[in-house]
């Protein structure tokens, strides 16, 4: 059985001082609520986006950057200085093939650069074993997932660099997002829980900023998923 780590997320959050954080991706779905809720713990936060006024969120706290993920410049701007780098990046449409693996090549390099170790990185269960039934519904819909499909195959190669590099790494893989309203609680498995479901982005965001300065979950790849509160307290 794998080892679980469960969470509720109004636990205390113990942090010392102001961290810095580099998010990519920041205006995303799940970059926007990372962005929020790392100020809200009272981080400063470096955010990187496509387009200006992507990220409408305003703070004292927050420094937006606009610029493309590819530009090493850009990139080691970004990530200068910081305590943990998390990306959230995603292509625009499926024909970008690469875009994991290469995107993340730009911001491990520039890391390497600067002498930032903290990294952590969203992927999806599909990536890892094209034949590997997801349990619970997700499984029993039998969606076209997999590394046959190319963005799979895409963040298997980019976990792998992910797992051969020298940072102190986070994978967080999900079976699937939704954006529907955080349940306040989440898991974190070595292998898909039996009755996995998708996952809220808010509690997605939760899980990536709580990890980002724990000393759980380091050099990991997890699978987190929704855990019911009543669960939890067992």
């Amino acid at each position: 059985m794998s080892e679980l780590a469960i969470h509720l997320v109004d636990a205390p959050y113990p942090v010392n001082r102001p961290r810095e954080v580099a998010v990519m991706g920041a205006a995303g779905r799940t970059g926007r609520l990372v962005v929020a809720l790392a100020l809200e713990r009272g981080h400063l936060v470096h955010a990187l986006v496509r387009r200006a006024g992507a990220l409408t969120l305003t703070h004292p706290n927050l420094t937006t950057v606009v610029g493309d993920i590819f530009d090493p410049d850009v990139v080691g701007g970004v990530v200068q200085g910081r305590d943990a780098v998390i990306t959230l990046v995603a292509p625009e449409s499926e024909r970008q093939t690469g875009f994991f693996y290469h995107s993340t090549t730009t911001v491990l390099r520039a890391m390497a650069n600067n002498g930032i170790r903290r990294f952590l990185c969203v992927s999806a269960c599909a990536a890892r074993d094209a034949n590997a039934p997801l349990p619970g519904i997700t499984g029993k819909l039998r969606l076209p997932i997999g590394r046959n499909r190319p963005l799979y195959a895409d963040m298997h190669m980019m976990e792998d660099l992910v797992s051969n590099s020298p940072t102190i790494f986070t994978i967080a893989r999900v079976v699937a997002l939704t954006d529907g309203s955080a349940l306040g609680a989440w898991q974190a498995s070595g292998a898909i829980p039996k009755g996995a479901k998708p996952i809220a982005r808010a509690d997605l965001a939760n899980f990536l900023v709580e990890a980002a300065f724990s000393e759980a979950q380091r050099r990991a790849a997890v699978v987190v998923t929704p855990a019911l509160p009543a669960i939890a307290g067992n």
